[in-house]
C-alpha cells in the first residue's frame, strides 16, 4: 500500500475564541475527549484503523483563542496488545477520509459556550527523534511545542542543530520529561518539536535559556519561517 510513513496522527482544533461561557474547561475537556473517543471508535469500524490516543493537550486565551492537540500512535491488530508503537503508511485519501469522520463527530458536540467557528485539521507525522529527559520517570504536566517551516536553503544546518545540539541540550534541563520531534506531512509547519515538562517555568530556568542562547542557536533560529509556539496543559 503506497502512503507516507506515519508515525504520529496529530489533531488540532482551533477554536476561534474563547471555550468559557456555558461550560467548565473540565467539562469542555471532557466533552471534546469523548468526541475523539467516538472518532476512534469509528475508525476501527469504518476504516479498520486502529488507534490509541497517547497524548492531548489544551490552551485558552483571549488572543489567539482555544487550541487543542491530540496525537494518537497506531497499533497493529496481529501484535500484542502490548505493543506500543507501530508506523504505518497512510495515504493522503485515507487522511481526507478520516478527517471528514472526525469533523462529523466533533459537530455533534455542539459547543454552545465557543463564540466563533471551529477549524479542524489531521496530519501524518514522521519521528525524527525521541530523547529521554532529565525527569524521565517524571509526569508531565505541560506539553510545550515549536512548529516551523525553515528558510530556503537552510534545512539541513538548522536539522543538524537540532539534532546535534539543541533538543538534547533541552532535553537534559532539570524539568524536562521528554523531547521529541517530527516532520509534519501535512498541515504543517514542517518541523513539530515537542517537550513534556513539569512545570512552564521551565522554560525560563538558567539550564533552557544556556541552551538556547549558544552561537549555533544564533545562526540557526533566524531562519525559522511561519513559527508557533504553544505551551498546553496536558488534558
Amino acid at each position: 500500500m503506497s502512503g507516507i510513513d506515519t508515525d504520529l496522527l496529530l489533531c488540532r482544533i482551533h477554536w476561534d475564541g474563547l471555550y468559557i461561557q456555558n461550560e467548565s474547561q473540565a467539562d469542555f475537556i471532557a466533552s471534546t475527549r469523548a468526541a475523539l473517543a467516538a472518532f476512534q471508535a469509528r475508525l476501527s469500524v469504518e476504516f479498520n484503523t486502529h488507534m490509541n490516543m497517547i497524548r492531548c493537550a489544551f490552551k485558552s486565551d483571549a488572543e489567539q483563542g482555544s487550541l487543542f492537540f491530540a496525537y494518537w500512535s497506531f497499533l497493529d491488530q496481529e501484535l500484542p496488545s502490548s505493543t506500543a508503537w507501530f508506523s504505518t503508511k497512510l495515504t493522503e485519501e485515507q487522511v481526507q477520509n478520516y478527517l471528514q469522520a472526525l469533523k462529523n463527530e466533533l459537530s455533534k458536540k455542539g459547543d454552545k459556550g465557543v463564540a466563533t467557528s471551529m477549524e479542524v485539521n489531521l496530519s501524518r507525522l514522521t519521528q525524527v527523534m525521541s530523547l529521554e529527559g532529565a525527569q524521565d520517570q517524571g509526569v508531565a504536566q505541560f506539553h510545550y511545542v515549536v512548529e516551523t517551516d525553515v528558510e530556503n536553503g537552510w534545512l539541513d544546518e538548522v536539522s543538524r542543530w537540532y539534532d546535534i545540539e539543541h533538543m538534547p541540550g533541552l532535553s537534559r534541563v532539570p524539568g524536562c520529561v521528554n523531547a521529541k520531534r517530527y516532520i509534519n506531512q501535512d498541515t504543517g509547519p514542517y518541523s513539530l518539536a515537542c517537550y513534556d515538562l513539569l512545570a512552564p517555568e521551565v522554560l525560563g530556568c538558567p539550564e533552557w535559556l544556556a541552551v538556547r542562547g549558544t552561537a549555533w542557536s544564533d545562526v540557526a533560529r533566524p531562519h525559522f519561517v511561519n513559527t508557533r509556539r504553544n505551551m498546553f496543559k496536558v488534558a
